[in-house]
């Protein structure tokens, strides 16, 4: 082959990869911003058709290119409207879009431009050499001879990855695709944003149909674009979601598949007439469904992260759980060796022996790059024991469980299990040992029955799904263990408290001996947890072992019978319950003694910042806030106590403007706040730390620095110009990880890569930043260890002092008496009765939290 027709392959082959990089940053624009585009095959059709259509009427290519921009613009804000504002489904909506684009092009193609047998020609973007390059021996004439929409398209590339990383506005759209609720509770116009990601993806799409029909062909023909629409979104894909990656992946694609063109409308295009490489095809897996909108709140803001990372993570779920399903025949197998050992134990326990060990590791160690993470741990396990895991945030706590569950691999060291050294290298692995994990958060559907999620990802022998008999083995096991399941029920109908017990069914059912409870009263109510101790109690009666992992050591000492004790990844120690105490511990915990903040006087002062009057709040007709009235004033922490799920997420969400109100007045500081929202919250001197700090307080992909300024990144201060000041978004984050003793790399670490505790401790940094008049503080230590929760009491009472009127809203009773000025008792939407917190007594706020009023 000569040169010349290698130098003109190649030029062809770029030219081929305009369309695929062009398309490919449109949906960049678009998936980053959490919205998933199926339909940018119509879109670009309809793009090419407009394109030729233009340069026809008004006979230039510029004019044609103009012409498809505008129709782009209008197609993509027609999706945007019918994906964000109404809720559609975005698969479908993507998918009628591609067949609207094919009907459209296919029905005014012919009539506006009077196609017959021969389409018509119109005049195409020239060749444009540049200077000096186009020069350069052999590649210079391929790669430095095209249209200005291949030098444009691959202009867009650096100034895409520019405006992701080094603007604010590229701060935003990555905040809304990575967590749509914590944006929008951050101040960031959440609708806006997606609006102008799809109104973007619409233009590129336009001009990504015009660069095929006035950049290679120069005519419109039926179904021109041919799957590009598809091989562009697998390009994004491939290419993980960056720019440069996307146009890796365009030239990899493009390039020699459609190279070798398998259509006589593309032969035009290639170097040869010889080419003869037959037709390629592309598929592509579209993603299950759809984001759900967030019901639960009256802003509708979708509730979904960016569909990449929920892509991989539903990908990730179904892999591991092929993992973990496990055969009858194993199950049957691991029976019989239950049967065994327990003829051991009774052999033994005649013979006069002590308790035996189930499970023992011996000097595990487990790496993290240079981190370590676990460092020569060394315990047993008793079997038929409730054995407590308790640590700081950190300790090591989760990689110790997931080594033991098969989730993790140990770097060195052994465990053995039943007396035999095993080494697990999935959870599947483990199940069939006789291990099982019920995590904090549950990993059940809720669309299935109560039977159906127990027997999901079991094999048998044969393909049907024998419902009456995994029912009967449901309830026997109920039964057996007071744990109270119906089979037929529907998951998404039960409380928390009995889809926990579902878990623990799922577990049973699958032959399990070793229980591991990851922070299982986290999300209990205190009756579930007194029903949650009953079942763990007819657990261990029947030999179950139990591995309980928590930090409200007063649930510890009630129900476990030793506790081992992990610090700094290490092994702190191991304690008999009945010969301990928590401030012994809590010491062992954290390396020093445990002293709960002193709240100190009365308020600081006697105005009022936060007043409300009669708020009344519902949603789909039910009444959530009844007639809710309250006051805060300078330097004082109201504390509201209740149930969880009595109002008080709702009343937090009317107060920061995340929820619409029914009726009812809201003042701060005197002003009256018709509609308030986050942002002018914020500008008003108000800050919220949220229930939930994955859902809505932080961007778990984003880094320390971008959490941090993500109230203030608007401001002088971060940014110039709409620049992100990035010196001093480093200086500021030092400063805060230093200040909050936020245990991490530096700035740049990932926030989803620290603890809980010390991802609790960026929001209360970047709350506190502000020094607010006014604070909303639900659950604020939530999920975290004694010490960590001693950090952010310290911290509220600090800015308590500093004149912060503060509504503390917690579960923890222990949390609200010690914090609190006054008590305020919540009950179905309802303030039932505030008092003094020298009056209040634990009899008398249990009593109000159960709906019993004095004198009632």
């Amino acid at each position: 082959m000569s040169e010349e027709v290698i130098v003109s392959y190649l030029a062809a082959a770029i030219r081929l990869c305009v369309p695929l990089l062009l398309a490919g940053i449109g949906l960049l624009y678009m998936s980053r911003s959490g919205i998933l585009n199926i339909g940018m095959e119509g879109m670009m059709l309809i793009g090419a058709l407009a394109g030729v259509f233009g340069a026809h009427t008004y006979g230039s290519a510029g004019a044609g290119l103009l012409f498809a921009v505008t129709v782009g613009a209008v197609v993509g804000l027609l999706f945007g409207f019918l994906v964000i504002t109404t809720g559609a489904d975005q698969v479908v909506i993507g998918t009628a879009l591609n067949l609207l684009g094919l009907g459209l092009t296919t029905v005014f193609g012919r009539s506006l431009l009077g196609m017959g047998q021969e389409a018509v020609k119109v005049e195409g973007f020239p060749v444009v050499p540049l200077p000096l390059l186009s020069g350069i021996p052999f590649l210079g004439e391929a790669l430095f001879r095209q249209n200005v929409l291949a030098y444009a398209a691959f202009l867009l590339v650096p100034l895409t990855a520019f405006l992701f990383y080094r603007t604010r506005w590229g701060l935003q759209v990555r905040a809304v695709g990575e967590n749509p609720l914590a944006a929008d509770t951050l101040g960031v116009k959440v609708h806006r944003v997606r609006y102008l990601c799809s109104v973007i993806g619409g233009i590129m799409a336009g001009v990504a149909g015009s660069s095929i029909s006035l950049g290679i062909l120069n005519q419109f023909t039926e179904n021109m674009v041919a799957g590009r629409g598809f091989i562009a979104l697998s390009a994004v894909i491939f290419g993980r979601w960056t720019p440069g990656g996307t146009m890796s992946a365009a030239v990899l694609f493009g390039g020699p598949t459609r190279c070798s063109c398998g259509s006589s409308r593309w032969a035009s295009s290639c170097p040869t007439s010889s080419c003869s490489c037959s037709r390629t095809s592309s598929r592509w897996l579209p993603w299950p469904g759809s984001p759900d909108a967030a019901g639960s709140r009256r802003r509708r803001v979708r509730h979904t992260r960016v569909w990449r990372t929920a892509a991989a993570e539903w990908i990730g779920e179904a892999v591991k759980g092929e993992e973990t399903m496990r055969t009858m025949d194993a199950m049957n197998a691991m029976n019989a060796m239950d049967a065994m050992d327990a003829m051991d134990r009774e052999s033994a326990a005649d013979c006069g022996h002590k308790p035996d060990t189930i499970l023992e590791t011996r000097s595990l160690v487990k790496r993290f790059g240079a981190f370590l993470a676990n460092e020569g741990i060394s315990l047993s396990i008793r079997r038929g024991e409730i054995h407590a895991i308790l640590g700081e945030n950190g300790a090591g706590k989760s990689t110790l469980m997931n080594m033991l569950c098969g989730m993790l691999v140990p770097d060195e060291g052994e465990i053995r299990f039943r007396g035999r050294p095993v080494r697990f290298t999935s959870p599947g692995q483990a199940m069939e040992a006789g291990i099982g994990m019920v995590h904090q958060h549950f990993m059940l559907i809720p669309a299935l029955t109560v039977a159906e999620n127990v027997v999901l990802g079991m094999k048998g022998r044969s393909p049907l799904f024998r419902l009456k008999e995994a029912c009967a083995e449901i309830r026997r096991l109920s039964e057996r263990f007071g744990l109270e399941v119906e089979p037929e029920r529907l998951l998404g109908d039960l409380s928390v408290g009995q889809q926990q017990r579902v878990e623990i069914v799922k577990t049973l059912y699958r032959g399990a001996e070793f229980i591991v409870l990851d922070e299982p009263t986290a999300v209990l109510t205190p009756p579930e947890v007194q029903d949650l101790f009953r079942v763990l109690s007819a657990l261990k009666a029947q030999g179950k072992t139990i591995i309980f992992i928590s930090h409200k050591l007063q649930e510890v000492q009630a129900i476990c019978d030793r506790v081992t004790v992990l610090r700094l990844g290490r092994l702190a120690g191991t304690l008999e319950m009945k010969d301990t105490n928590p401030a012994e511990i809590a010491r062992l915990m954290i390396g020093r003694d445990v002293r709960a903040p002193v709240r100190t006087g009365a308020a600081s002062g006697t105005a009022v910042r936060l007043r409300v009057e009669g708020i009344c709040a519902s949603e789909r007709g039910v009444p959530l806030l009844r007639d809710l009235s309250l006051r805060i004033r300078e330097g004082e922490i109201l504390g509201i106590a209740g149930v969880d799920g009595n109002g008080q997420r709702e009343l937090a969400e009317v107060l920061f403007g995340l929820r619409g109100r029914d009726a009812g007045e809201i003042r701060l500081e005197g002003r009256e706040l018709d509609r308030p929202h986050p942002r002018l919250m914020t500008e008003l001197g108000a800050a919220y730390i949220p229930e939930d700090r994955h859902k809505e307080g932080l961007m778990l992909q984003m880094s320390i620095a971008e959490n941090l300024i993500a109230k203030q990144y608007r401001g002088k201060r971060f940014s110039l110009g709409g620049f992100l000041r990035r010196r001093r978004m480093r200086a500021c984050a030092e400063e805060s990880i230093r200040d909050f003793a936020v245990r991490a790399t530096g700035p740049g670490h990932r926030v989803g890569g620290l603890s809980g505790g010390n991802q609790q401790k960026v929001i209360l940094a970047r709350e506190l930043m502000l020094h607010p008049r006014v604070m909303v503080a639900m659950q604020p230590t939530r999920g975290m260890d004694v010490g960590a929760a001693e950090y952010v009491h310290r911290r509220l009472l600090e800015a308590r002092e500093q004149g912060c009127a503060i509504l503390l809203i917690s579960t923890e009773l222990e949390e609200i008496m010690a914090l609190s000025d006054r008590i305020a008792v919540i009950y179905k939407g309802r303030l039932l009765e505030t008092m003094d917190r020298e009056e209040a007594d634990l009899d008398r706020i249990g009593l109000l939290m159960a709906g019993v009023e004095s004198g009632a």
